[in-house]
Formats: C-alpha cells, sequence, structure tokens
C-alpha cells in the first residue's frame, strides 16, 4: 500500500499560555476553501490521551503524527487532492499547504489518522536513533531525530541541523543548504538547495539505510 505521512507541529509565539484539543481537530479543504469529505481517525493502537485539552505555554511546541494511503491501491477506491489543511483552535483556524493525494476505499470517505499532540515528543515516524544511509554517489550520511522537527545530518565531515518543513508525502527537512527527504525508516533523499529555494530545484540522490 502507498503510505505517506508527515509531522504537524504548533509552536506559541506569543506570550501567554493557550489551550486547545489534544486530538487535533483537521479539516481539508479545496482550493475554494470548501471541505472535502476527508474523515480524520486517532491513529490506531495509539494510546488515547489522557486529557481532552493540551497546554501550550509560550515558546512550547507540540507535534501529532498524520499517516494516510496515497496511492489509489483500493478496489474501486477513489483518492481526493486537498488544496489546504486546516487546524481548528478556539473557533479559529491555522490553514497551511497540501499538496498530495488521499485516498479510501469504495463507499468510504478517505481518511487520515492523527495521533493526539504531544509535547516535546519524538515523532513514531523516524524515532530518535541514529542511522546511517548510503547515497547513490557513495556518499555516506548519517541522520538522527532528536524531536518532530529537527534532523541532524551529518555528511562530508559536517554536521547540519535541519528543520522540518511542509511535505504531503514522508518527512522533509531543510537547512544548511540542503534538503533532505525520508520515506519510511530506511529510504532517503539528499538535494542541495539554491539560494533563495526552500524546495530543492536539484535532482539530488537516493540514500538507503539497511
Amino acid at each position: 500500500m502507498s503510505h505517506s505521512g508527515t509531522a504537524l507541529s504548533l509552536r506559541n509565539i506569543g506570550t501567554l499560555a493557550c489551550r486547545l484539543p489534544t486530538q487535533p481537530l483537521l479539516t481539508f479543504t479545496d482550493t475554494n476553501r470548501q471541505a472535502l469529505n476527508i474523515t480524520t481517525q486517532p491513529t490506531p493502537g495509539a494510546q488515547p490521551a489522557s486529557t481532552p485539552t493540551i497546554t501550550l505555554a509560550p515558546g512550547a511546541t507540540i507535534s501529532s503524527d498524520l499517516r494516510w494511503v496515497s496511492g489509489d491501491v483500493y478496489d474501486r477506491g477513489h483518492c481526493a487532492s486537498p488544496a489546504f489543511i486546516a487546524l481548528a483552535i478556539a473557533g479559529h483556524a491555522l490553514t497551511i499547504d497540501f499538496i498530495g493525494h488521499v485516498c479510501g476505499p469504495g463507499g468510504q470517505p478517505p481518511s487520515v489518522t492523527a495521533a493526539p499532540f504531544q509535547s516535546g515528543a519524538a515523532s513514531t515516524a523516524v524515532g530518535a536513533k541514529t542511522r546511517t544511509y548510503a547515497c547513490d554517489s557513495g556518499r555516506t550520511v548519517q541522520a538522527a531525530y532528536p524531536d518532530t522537527e529537527t534532523a541532524v545530518l551529518t555528511l562530508d565531515g559536517q554536521t547540519r541541523s535541519l528543520h522540518i518543513a511542509i511535505s504531503a508525502d514522508g518527512a522533509r527537512y531543510v537547512g544548511g543548504h540542503w534538503q533532505w527527504w525520508t520515506k519510511g525508516l530506511h529510504d532517503g533523499w539528499l538535494a542541495p538547495l539554491k539560494p533563495g529555494e526552500t524546495i530543492a530545484s536539484a535532482k539530488g540522490e537516493a540514500c538507503i539505510a539497511p
């Protein structure tokens, strides 16, 4: 099955603490901001949230892992292509771009699973241990994921800290003139960023971890 996912992270840049639902309240919309028939479900098997709300202190960050099926792999299946994803907070909505497809079986709406928000939790998508990747060029990349927002790469004898960026397929990190894009625990893609780029235009190279 073709699965995709990303980490949804929120940071409080204000001076006051705020509270929001522990389970993310998400809406997927088209280019006209009209809601699409995409449901959001708790992550199967995940530990239920201990409280219905979570406090986000000034400067603090919370994160949730999102997962969905991105390929039309079902019999009589169908896919939706949202333009935006909106998170409900205190009667308002924070909206960001969404690029990709969300697919589901025939007779059911496509769905996205969302883990409860956690404070400072490491992403279940990548884990915190260091992994070593062998790239097509012969370069070796060591990648560590200390939190849900960061990938620390060691390549060409230098260590670089990259921050997470928007991606509808896998986890994408940028920084230090590099883009690091992972899909699952074993597949990565390394590409240089040209001046002013936030998404790499260069082809880059595939990297594999055993």
